[in-house]
């Protein structure tokens, strides 16, 4: 068994029996609506892109963002070393949903707090082993989304979102980069890693 593998393996049975006396689950695509409007609540000039990027984080999870672990680690230690000072209050952790649950683990607030980047590189990497979710996956959170916005008001990210999606379904979902106002704004700086791996190292509540 690949430490990946160990590391997924450990954290579900250490987080299993915490699940049996819990509340029924949110459903899936309502968790991930939710997880979008706290993100436009984070970084309100979020745009189509932008909610897009984080749906299908929540979905397809962080695989298509690594090569190898050589690669993974080479990345981030390059991005804590370039990291520049922005006025944003990321929270460490911040919930996506998904089918497996995922999450930003932003690295501002989790060097602030003096974590361990090693173990971040090991969680980014185990979470990238995980199977990810389908295209099918992508459809109901994104239906569920844009009923959200539309619901609260936000008629404009509502059909743009839905524009984009619709643009970007045939080619199975892939993924996209934050749009230049986003990046300019806020400057993201996280790893997407599994929900519970992260509650396991005591990041995430």
């Amino acid at each position: 068994m690949t430490a990946a593998r160990a590391i997924v393996v450990v954290a579900a049975l250490l987080i299993a029996p915490l699940g049996a006396a819990a509340d029924p689950p949110v459903p899936v695509p309502r968790a991930q609506a939710a997880a979008l409007l706290d993100e436009l609540r984070l970084h309100p000039d979020a745009s189509a892109d932008d909610a897009y990027k984080l749906l299908h984080q929540g979905v397809f999870g962080p695989g298509h963002a690594i090569d190898d672990r050589s690669c993974a680690a080479r990345a981030l230690d390059e991005e804590v070393a370039g990291l520049a000072p922005t006025t944003v209050a990321d929270p460490l952790c911040q919930p996506l949903g998904g089918p497996t649950p995922m999450a930003r683990i932003h690295l501002r607030p989790f060097l602030a707090a003096n974590e361990d980047i090693a173990a971040l590189l090991d969680v980014f990497v185990a979470s990238a082993a995980v199977a990810p979710g389908t295209a099918a996956d992508m459809d109901v959170a994104l239906e569920a989304a844009v009923a959200s916005l539309a619901k609260g008001g936000q008629w404009a990210l509502a059909g743009d979102l839905e524009v984009l999606a619709s643009g970007l379904a045939a080619g199975g979902y892939p993924a996209v980069s934050h749009s230049e106002r986003y990046r300019n704004g806020y400057k993201p700086a996280y790893r997407v890693v599994v929900l519970d791996l992260a509650r396991a190292k005591g990041w995430c509540q």
